[in-house]
């Protein structure tokens, strides 16, 4: 019987009390046990034990513990035992496999996969007797398998090449990678197997693998490649539109780009394994052809702090609570000696103040971002939040709205008319604005949200682009648009970012919204792709990122925390002082 069957709790505080990280649970002498049961008993057993412990299933996938075992282990073995045996199957044990039988039996499971829960083929062979390219090529698919990286060899006889393979940071990065997604084989052409990895960031990990015991010259056309990940992580690798920059993770040099095909050579049994980076680098232009020289340097400074690994500190003024900023300000100070480096504003209510607290912000070296509360059209008198700005539009309204010299068209106009007259105060002198308007439009809460379709918020967004650029010359403006992280929650949704995109041609900077520590991989990494090179930012947060986090969403250009929130019930003294002493986070 298994060595800790009857004896799980026992067991489990034994190894709690030894400082034990890693447990791998085997399945011998088990043929008349229930593995669900079994396996499930040590689980309760290891978490009542006090001490966080990996588990390690290993019934070698005979009851397809990938369908059931995500709650219970942290992995789980998909096969029987590896041999160190590459590719031949006459040559290993009878209960084991080849690396490349091993491989192939991975095909289908990447789905199952992902932060805590992992598809296991096995412990590494790399140095136990293949040949310098076979463990080259087995450590590689290993890491873009995001599998368990288990070194099966004598660590105190290793020679330089099994050492530098073992060690190889770059190519460990894809393993480890924090979006956490398996990779998956693409194509196959001429026994060289295509592979790819969706990595944090919008950068794909590509691995050519050639299978064949003869050298390749490989013709690598990158356009033969466009494929949207639809099975896991719903990205898009988007060739015919993106720029990569390429970096050869065994080489370990910059290899140009994806702009033009290439010839790879191949050795036998051997890989040639990439990163390719997103092309966030690239400086647009503002999308306003006419911008002025301080929007043009902003835009541009924006983007070298990206490059240089950079991101602006804000805080938002909301003018309904002026005590609030001033205590927010406080707690960062207090917290961390540092003063946000960017103000932010509201133009939903006392539009004069909020000019005159951006001039006097911009006066002491303080960059200025602003956004609009909007009453609905037809709403008068003094901003109402839940009745006006969380008011709605009939469809015929709506349809109204969008048509020219219909009262409510006309009444719009005259409320942005309004309000760009407070935003030429700014022009005249010559402060530059990251202008969010209308911003959380997926979501399901503001009058001009939740329509999607080109009759829905994309044309008010292009309507009042026009406007302000085209007729008013608000050409101090940069132009943000700002959604909310996607969210399924009833009542509290919000939808995928590019139901409601205007068009790279009208938006300099995507935003998102994160409140309720929603800080998701996929928010940063959806916005990277759908602006495709444009900058990204955080908007609005609620509760700070963690250092970790903003060190794997390492896109965006500033941070913006709302009013109140640095409250201890939302942020604790520490998460500031971590945020903002953070190195590369820019303050006053």
């Amino acid at each position: 019987r298994p060595g800790s069957f009857g004896h799980e709790y026992q067991d489990a505080l034994q190894y709690a009390k030894w400082g034990e990280d890693y447990l791998k649970y085997d399945w011998c002498s088990s043929e008349d046990i229930n593995p669900v049961g079994a396996y499930g008993l040590m689980r309760d057993a290891l978490r009542a034990a006090g001490r966080p412990i990996y588990f390690s299933m290993c019934e070698w996938g005979s009851s397809k513990p990938w369908l059931w075992a995500s709650e219970v282990g942290h992995s789980w073995r998909t096969t029987g035992d590896i041999a160190c045996v590459f590719d031949d199957e006459k040559k290993k044990p009878y209960y084991a496999h080849s690396v490349l039988a091993i491989l192939d039996m991975q095909q289908g499971l990447r789905k199952y996969a992902g932060p805590g829960h992992w598809n296991d083929p096995d412990m590494l062979e790399v140095g136990n007797g293949l040949t310098v390219n076979q463990d080259r090529a087995h450590f590689s698919l290993w890491c873009m398998l995001a599998a368990p990286l288990i070194l099966g060899n004598d660590l105190r006889d290793m020679t330089p090449e099994t050492k530098a393979i073992l060690t190889n940071r770059e190519v460990i990065a894809l393993n480890q990678d924090g979006l956490g997604v398996q990779g998956l084989r693409y194509a196959v052409e001429d026994g060289v197997e295509v592979w790819f990895k969706p990595l944090t960031g919008g950068d794909w990990g590509m691995c050519l693998f050639n299978r064949t015991k003869t050298p390749k010259e490989f013709a690598l056309d990158w356009q033969k490649y466009n494929f949207t990940d639809d099975e896991v992580s719903k990205r898009a690798t988007d060739f015919d539109k993106l720029t990569y920059q390429v970096r050869n993770l065994w080489t370990h040099m910059d290899d140009g780009t994806t702009a033009n095909p290439r010839k790879v050579s191949i050795p036998a049994q051997d890989v040639v394994v990439y990163r390719l980076k997103t092309p966030v680098y690239t400086t647009f232009a503002p999308v306003n052809p006419n911008a002025t020289p301080q929007a043009k340097a902003l835009l541009a400074k924006l983007y070298q702090n990206v490059k240089e690994g950079k991101i602006i500190s804000a805080q938002h003024h909301n003018d309904l609570n002026p005590d609030r900023y001033m205590a927010d300000i406080n707690r960062i100070r207090e917290a961390s000696g540092k003063t946000p480096l960017m103000f932010g504003g509201d133009m939903g209510w006392d539009c004069q103040q909020v000019i005159d607290l951006s001039v006097d912000a911009w006066k002491h070296g303080r960059l200025v971002t602003l956004m609009w509360h909007s009453q609905r059209p037809m709403d008068q008198g003094r901003t109402d939040f839940r009745k006006q700005c969380q008011g709605e539009l009939t469809d015929a309204e709506w349809e109204q709205l969008m048509t020219p010299g219909t009262p409510i068209h006309n009444a719009w106009l005259a409320k942005i008319d309004e309000v760009a007259g407070y935003l030429k105060q700014l022009k005249e002198k010559k402060i530059p604005v990251l202008w969010r308007p209308y911003h959380e439009m997926n979501g399901e809460w503001f009058w001009w949200g939740w329509r999607t379709g080109e009759n829905g918020f994309i044309k008010l967004y292009r309507m009042m682009y026009d406007r302000y650029v085209n007729y008013h010359h608000l050409d101090n403006l940069i132009w943000v648009w700002n959604a909310n992280g996607p969210r399924n929650i009833p009542g509290d949704s919000a939808r995928a970012y590019d139901l409601f995109y205007p068009g790279n041609e009208y938006v300099d900077v995507l935003a998102t919204d994160i409140y309720n520590n929603d800080w998701k991989q996929s928010h940063h990494d959806q916005l990277v792709q759908l602006g495709k090179g444009k900058l990204i930012a955080l908007g609005e947060i609620g509760q700070v990122p963690t250092p970790e986090t903003l060190s794997v969403q390492n896109k965006y250009a500033w941070f913006m925390i709302w009013t109140g929130f640095t409250s201890p019930r939302l942020n604790s003294q520490e998460a500031l002082h971590a945020i903002y002493t953070m190195g590369g986070v820019l303050t006053k």
